[in-house]
């Protein structure tokens, strides 16, 4: 009768079990350099495609955020003739063509502007009528504002938007004109007065212009300055 050493048994099957073990754990490493060695390029331009996409939504989202950059060319001069602007340095704030603001507000604690400076500028016919504000955050303009459109100020006898506002009007309502209601759709959130006629036009036809898209395009071009 043959018998069989328990022990040798089990060190001879624990040793087949470690070298099928190392084997395995060799072949998926040799697999793994074999791939990085040929797919090297392929992961270096996917981390350079999602750095360039990450940026890109970086510079999307700052964009959506109100980040405004400033005009560095701006000079006393150049402005003399203009409306405050987003963009406009804060330190020519009182240069621009409404001159001093007529009244400077609180520093806004909270919001989309928060630790921002406004600045109003009235009619000068003794209402005290509010035409507009621009508010500056950072020592930039981030944010300008129309008032009272409908009236006089802004407003010619035909109805035809001013670029300049007459400050010094009697602040009457204004019947006639196709531009002397206030939009629904904001110039300040477009970049370019085409980009605002495109968007706008419906509602100046809706509103009865006869030729909406040039009504919408000067619009924002009074608005914006």
């Amino acid at each position: 009768m043959i018998r069989v050493n328990t022990a040798q048994s089990r060190r001879g099957m624990m040793c087949v079990f470690v070298a099928a073990l190392t084997a395995m754990f060799a072949a998926c490493s040799n697999a793994t350099t074999a791939s990085s060695a040929t797919e090297g390029s392929d992961v270096r331009y996917d981390v350079e495609h999602v750095q360039k996409s990450l940026e890109a939504l970086g510079a999307q989202r700052s964009q959506k955020s109100g980040a405004t950059q400033v005009d560095t060319d701006a000079t006393a001069e150049s402005v003399a003739e203009l409306l405050p602007y987003i963009g406009l340095p804060e330190s020519l704030i009182d240069k621009t063509w409404l001159g001093a603001p007529d009244r400077v507000g609180e520093v806004i604690d909270g919001g989309k502007f928060k630790d921002g400076t406004p600045y109003y500028w009235n009619a000068q016919n003794g209402s005290g009528d509010l035409l507009f504000d621009a508010i500056a955050v950072d020592g930039v303009v981030m944010n300008v504002s129309k008032y009272n459109l409908a009236k006089n100020y802004w407003c010619d006898a035909a109805g035809t938007m001013r670029v300049l506002p007459d400050r010094t009007a009697s602040g009457a309502r204004v019947d006639g004109g196709a531009t002397q209601f206030i939009p629904n759709k904001d110039p300040s959130d477009y970049d370019s007065p085409d980009e605002y006629a495109d968007a706008a036009e419906d509602e100046f036809a809706a509103h009865g212009s006869s030729n909406s898209w040039q009504e919408a395009f000067d619009y924002w071009e009074s608005c914006m300055g």
